[in-house]
């Protein structure tokens, strides 16, 4: 059914029945799954006025990771608190907040970044891809904070944690950036063996996880350039930028560009 003006349309829908819209926003946004709809937000939609929040929180935690794809800051905290209030709660609240995070940290709000992170790592299991991720979020967060203490601790909590088998990528991510402000604050002796594991882990890394080849080259550029090797950590930069590029990260592959 088509209306030939947004007008009569809006006319015909606020005479509908409260039940009979909600019915028709759950059947609309039924065919719109089985048609494999990639618009997140139109389903969450759907679902909110339909009256299913359950699944309505389920797309708009989606929602929440397209608007962060999409560099869309301010669409991701908001997405994401109304995925909470749709009822996302265990892991689904984890990723939303650890979204939320990623978004308050290229915000410069650092002390939201570090409140998303902390509620994050409490509902993601623990080595998790996601778990290493906010614990990364965290600790950067703590770091710009000048709070290296809580980074420190940080370090210890993943250092020990035991890794989930496809959380190999994450977990580099993470001890980069754990390491990166302990490195930056005048604490490299702190990190000199997690260097020597990235360092290591670095060879064995394929082109699809261009993101940890990346965060690992950007903290090793930092730890060569405390070290006073200029021409290393230069070179270190330009292949974290263009890793950042291959993984798709335009935020980050901006910074680097603008650090050499």
């Amino acid at each position: 059914l088509r209306f030939r003006h947004a007008l009569m349309r809006d006319a015909v829908y606020a005479r509908l029945p409260t039940d009979a819209r909600m019915r028709a926003h759950r059947q609309a946004a039924d065919w719109l799954e089985r048609m494999r709809e990639t618009d997140a937000l139109m389903l969450a939609e759907h679902f909110v006025l339909g009256g299913e929040p359950a699944r309505a929180a389920v797309w708009l935690v989606r929602a929440t990771a397209d608007a962060l794809d999409a560099n869309d800051l301010e669409a991701v905290l908001e997405r994401g608190d109304r995925a909470i209030a749709a009822g996302a709660q265990d892991v689904l609240l984890g990723r939303v907040r650890r979204k939320q995070a990623t978004a308050a940290w290229w915000l410069s709000d650092y002390a939201r970044c570090r409140a998303y992170a902390k509620e994050a790592l409490a509902h993601l299991s623990v080595g998790s891809s996601d778990w290493f991720l906010a614990a990364g979020e965290l600790a950067a967060a703590c770091g710009r904070l000048a709070d290296l203490d809580a980074v420190e601790a940080i370090y210890e909590q993943v250092r020990h944690a035991e890794r989930a088998p496809e959380a190999h990528a994450a977990q580099l991510i993470c001890l980069a950036r754990v390491a990166f402000p302990l490195v930056q604050q005048g604490r490299p002796d702190r990190v000199r063996s997690v260097m020597r594991f990235l360092d290591a882990q670095l060879l064995g890394l394929g082109e699809y996880e261009a993101l940890a080849i990346a965060q690992v080259c950007q903290v090793q550029a930092e730890y060569a350039q405390q070290c006073g090797l200029m021409e290393k950590a230069a070179a270190l930069l330009q292949r974290a930028g263009e890793a950042f590029v291959t993984a798709g990260d335009r935020r980050s592959a901006l910074t680097e560009s603008n650090s050499l």
